[in-house]
């Protein structure tokens, strides 16, 4: 079953395949199988087409603008305004360092992984030319923190 960029699972129980969409939880799910009529053992394969069609509605009527790609698009257009803006928080997420205070002196190893693509560009920087948009981007934005 394919539903807002999703393939849910064949017999698996609805419940918790509504839970892979991104931005529903568990309790979303159990209020949208409530809507529906549906036990809390209903499995994706014994939907009907109507069911399915019902599903569809409550999602892009109710949930929409809080789930799936719409979801991430306003996460990153906040995390935008947060880096356009020049704010603390905006320049720790691009270098990669915890936001909301956190210890850096011992811990943060995790944070610091998620940087992968700073020694990619260190090692990169002679060929700007050559790289993707996306690492460009990127390029551009750690060389002026460097300058600012």
């Amino acid at each position: 079953m394919y539903i807002l960029d999703v393939t849910l699972k064949e017999n698996k129980i609805i419940l918790l395949e509504l839970c892979t969409i991104y931005g529903i939880n568990y309790y979303t799910s159990q209020t949208i199988c409530k809507k529906l009529g549906l036990s809390k053992n209903a499995k994706t394969n014994q939907l009907s087409k109507n069911q399915i069609f019902q599903l569809n509605i409550i999602l892009t009527n109710e949930y929409f603008s809080k789930i799936s790609n719409e979801l991430k698009k306003i996460e990153y257009l906040r995390f935008q305004k947060l880096v356009s803006i020049k704010s603390y928080r905006g320049l720790r997420k691009i270098k990669g360092l915890p936001i909301r205070g956190q210890r850096t002196h011992t811990n943060a190893k995790t944070a610091r992984k998620h940087t992968f693509y700073k020694e990619l560009v260190r090692s990169l920087g002679k060929l700007v030319g050559l790289m993707p948009q996306r690492l460009l981007v990127r390029f551009q934005l750690l060389t002026f923190i460097k300058k600012w």
